[in-house]
């Protein structure tokens, strides 16, 4: 009898790597790998194709923690987002974890991804053109983060 790995059925192996769960496919690359190696603009795409290739459908039970962790991490970013701690990043994890089963959110995120970069870039010029620039974008930040206290409170406790 072949192997599941000669037969071209997708394995899946789980390694423990510091505190992340990292998901090889038969090939032993990491989906996160293979998410770096994609093109700006179409690497969220790619890994929904990559999933939806891989996997059997609704029929795998893995599929709704997908979905449903995603959601949880996503919500939860946003209603804690203010307080310390990794809140937006955790908030991209849960939309990544969605990305993988929906193919609108992942075409969001492609779409949404290559001016992310191009700001970015352009904040990071600033940021080290001088010390007036790293004032600039810590007082801007500043600004922000005041705003979305302020629409939080006006959210949660204005009636």
């Amino acid at each position: 009898m072949p192997s599941p790995k000669s037969s071209g059925a997708p394995v899946v192996e789980w390694t423990v790597s510091g505190a992340w769960w990292i998901e090889h496919d038969r090939k032993g690359e990491t989906q996160l790998a293979a998410l770096q190696a994609s093109k700006p603009g179409h690497r969220f795409q790619d890994r929904y194709r990559r999933r939806q290739e891989s996997e059997h459908g609704w029929t795998d039970p893995r599929r709704p923690f997908y979905v449903l962790g995603g959601l949880i991490l996503a919500l939860g970013s946003l209603a804690f987002g203010v307080l310390p701690g990794p809140g937006m990043l955790t908030f991209f994890v849960g939309v990544g974890m969605i990305a993988g089963e929906f193919r609108p959110v992942a075409r969001l995120l492609d779409w949404a991804e290559v001016p992310a970069r191009e700001l970015g870039r352009w904040v990071g010029g600033i940021w080290g053109s001088s010390v007036a620039g790293k004032v600039l974008i810590v007082f801007v930040g500043a600004i922000c983060f005041a705003v979305v206290l302020w629409v939080a409170y006006l959210l949660l406790f204005a009636g």
